[in-house]
């Protein structure tokens, strides 16, 4: 594994746990919610010897500062976050990015700070201008975990889940994230931010005038390839790519990024 630097970022009254490693144009990357930044790292790790890659535990997440107050899992909050950690690191513009919860962080930031934008990467993007009926299945996940117990939730989960290539592998990922996390908070952060609205409308998008890539994948309804190409329609300079579903991802990070690897090449030299 390429070198890495730790940090612990205060922003607020909280600590994120921070790790950066590679050197070149910086690349932040927010993962999504119950995820970690050491599947970030297992994505993103081949981009490092053109890149700097800059990845951290978000708020109530893994490492980071453990959060059961509602209040506290604010968009908002999440986009003051990675800002701090840019502003600590010292770095004034970026490649940004993140998936799922990641992808609404990424893309709140984007609006608010857009001088601090080199390219805006959006994967599997599953926020919008309503709450999306595909995270309460999310939520009652937590509702097991909270009432359950995370070894009863996983036991039903590897019996019940009956979507289509969903491997052991897969259910071990997810219970592997899920046990990174300090329970009580993860069960919050997932109750909260799967009633995240974070656009009014649409047209908001259309004052993005840097590239942003894509990334979605169908028949999962968590993450509805409807949003995605709502987000490509609303975006001037944005570009729609469907991808081999996540569980194919769960089973081997390093598909997305070489995915991402030749994208990010692309972008840069056609901008």
């Amino acid at each position: 594994m390429t070198a890495s630097n730790k940090y612990s970022i205060r922003s607020g009254g909280i600590k994120l746990s921070v790790e950066t490693f590679g050197e070149g144009e910086p690349i932040i990357y927010a993962h999504g919610l119950m995820g970690n930044k050491y599947f970030v790292q297992d994505q993103l790790m081949q981009l490092s010897k053109k890149y700097r890659i800059i990845t951290y535990d978000a708020r109530g997440h893994c490492e980071s500062t453990p959060i059961t107050d509602p209040e506290l899992y604010k968009a908002s909050d999440m986009v003051k976050d990675m800002k701090n950690i840019l502003d600590h690191l010292n770095i004034r513009r970026a490649i940004v990015g993140g998936e799922s919860m990641g992808a609404a962080i990424a893309l709140l930031f984007a609006l608010k700070y857009p001088g601090r934008i080199i390219n805006l990467i959006l994967t599997a993007p599953a926020f919008g201008n309503k709450e999306s009926a595909g995270l309460e299945e999310i939520s009652e996940f937590a509702d097991s975990i909270a009432n359950e117990g995370i070894d009863l939730t996983f036991e039903n989960l590897s019996k019940d889940w009956d979507e289509p290539g969903v491997s052991s592998i897969v259910i071990g990922q997810l219970e592997k994230f899920v046990r990174s996390h300090n329970t009580e908070s993860i069960v919050v952060a997932i109750k909260t931010i799967t009633r995240w609205i974070i656009l009014k409308n649409f047209s908001v998008l259309k004052n993005i005038d840097f590239p942003v890539q894509i990334f979605a994948w169908k028949d999962d309804p968590r993450h509805p390839v409807e949003i995605a190409r709502d987000y490509e329609k609303s975006i001037n300079s944005a570009e729609l790519k469907i991808i081999p579903s996540f569980f194919k991802l769960y089973e081997d990070p390093k598909i997305f990024g070489n995915i991402l690897l030749k994208s990010i090449g692309r972008m840069l030299k056609e901008y």
